[in-house]
């Protein structure tokens, strides 16, 4: 039997950089950031020493959420797409540090709008067309079970120069759009509806892709109806040395937890309390969301890893973010 996987906490081996999280006008949405002090090297994770607050205060952000949320209830994704653009802005520095791990055949479970798509290796086709390296991404599959995040799920990918297609058996209702299917050297991008909860009700169209090279989750395990047999799944659809990479929101760790990279002085067991006070009412709110699950911890215990590397992070940005901390990091299945 596979032991528990090993968590590492790599502190002295990384050297100091700055790095402006400011998108330009491309990505507006984090230009409102400051800059962000990091400690990186060549290896896998960075280690943030500090995230500067937005300009506008949490009401703000409050106030907008608020007005989205009658939106959010009659099926639309306003509210989505305002709490995505937030969120962004909050984590894409850590995205930054993961993403270009992600390779080979790839499987997203729960993508949203995939709006980190623009993190993956990049390249300018013969064509001019600036895309995903074909070279890198041989493959994506986006396993989403909501409709209504589909039509800005599929811009993004295009945007990113994939090839997006449907599948039909998981999503019948979908009109067939290939619009860049004559163009050589995409890579094939397939929306697919369903999830990893039961294994046997997984859509045919992931199983005939697997196994995966990497299999990415982002702020979609706090969502998962059995969070123990998604990871459990994913386990299964990797290949052996295959990746899982992760960005969770979890519930606070507790004071002086050895994982923690980015404190912030946060009363880690107040906002704990807070976030098991809040939970019932905000899955309720969010889709299914639990704000205060250790999704961290539960990868890491899952039985069938080589290793499993991860890191918290307690970010104090705005009132949401102190309860939402983040762990992110990759699982190495076993090559055996």
């Amino acid at each position: 039997m596979i032991k528990p996987a090993n968590v590492t906490v790599l502190l002295s081996k990384y050297n100091r950089i700055a790095l402006d999280v400011g998108c330009g006008k491309k990505y507006s949405l984090c230009s409102r950031y400051s800059q962000v002090t990091l400690a990186t090297s060549s290896t896998f994770l960075g280690i943030p020493e500090a995230v500067m607050g937005s300009k506008d205060s949490w009401l703000q952000d409050f106030w907008k959420s608020l007005k989205a949320f009658p939106t959010h209830l009659m099926g639309t994704n306003e509210f989505n797409r305002h709490r995505s653009e937030r969120n962004n802005a909050k984590v894409d520095v850590y995205r930054k540090m993961i993403w270009p791990e992600i390779s080979g055949k790839v499987l997203e479970v729960g993508p949203g709008f995939a709006e980190s798509l623009r993190f993956l290796n990049h390249v300018t086709l013969n064509d001019g067309t600036f895309a995903v390296d074909p070279n890198t991404i041989h493959s994506y599959t986006a396993l989403e079970p909501n409709p209504f995040l589909y039509s800005r799920l599929h811009a993004n990918a295009e945007s990113n120069g994939f090839c997006v297609q449907y599948d039909r058996k998981s999503y019948p209702e979908c009109t067939e759009v290939d619009t860049l299917a004559t163009r050589k050297n995409m890579v094939p991008f397939t929306i697919v509806r369903g999830t990893l909860d039961n294994f046997d009700k997984i859509p045919q169209a992931v199983l005939d892709g697997a196994p995966y090279d990497t299999i990415l989750t982002s702020f979609s395990l706090c969502t998962a109806k059995d969070p123990e047999a998604t990871i459990n799944n994913i386990i299964r659809l990797l290949k052996p040395g295959g990746a899982h990479v992760f960005i969770e929101h979890v519930r606070q760790p507790p004071p002086g937890d050895p994982l923690v990279i980015e404190d912030n002085n946060v009363n880690a067991v107040l906002w704990g309390k807070i976030q098991d006070w809040l939970a019932p009412a905000w899955s309720i709110a969010g889709h299914g969301c639990y704000i205060n699950r250790r999704t961290g911890e539960t990868i890491a215990n899952a039985q069938g890893w080589e290793s499993v590397e991860y890191k918290n992070v307690r970010p104090v940005i705005d009132l949401q973010s102190r309860i939402m901390p983040l762990s992110f990091g990759k699982a190495i299945k076993a090559k055996a």
